[in-house]
């Protein structure tokens, strides 16, 4: 059963409910997505991609557990998979 945005089990490590925890967040995902992609046009759109499929696969997060380790995996995750398709691209 998933729990309701307003019961204690959709609250994340912090005691806010998922969207605002991710907000405390934004500035160090930035600055993160920043050191992976080294330009800013791409650390934009990364982190941006980030937040899009964090909020589609939230239920994937487990309330409770600190959402920023969650974010960084995912947004390494999508990075590693954004440089693999720009590999395939230049070599064909």
């Amino acid at each position: 059963m998933a729990a309701s945005v307003s019961s204690p089990q959709a609250r994340g490590f912090h005691g806010l409910r998922f969207e605002d925890e991710l907000l405390l967040h934004l500035p160090r995902l930035r600055r993160f997505a920043h050191a992976l992609a080294r330009s800013s046009a791409d650390a934009d759109d990364l982190l941006q991609a980030s937040v899009e499929r964090a909020l589609l696969k939230r239920d994937q997060w487990v309330p409770g557990t600190r959402l920023d380790s969650w974010m960084y995996r995912l947004m390494r995750n999508l990075w590693i998979d954004t440089v693999r398709a720009e590999t395939r691209r230049c070599e064909t």
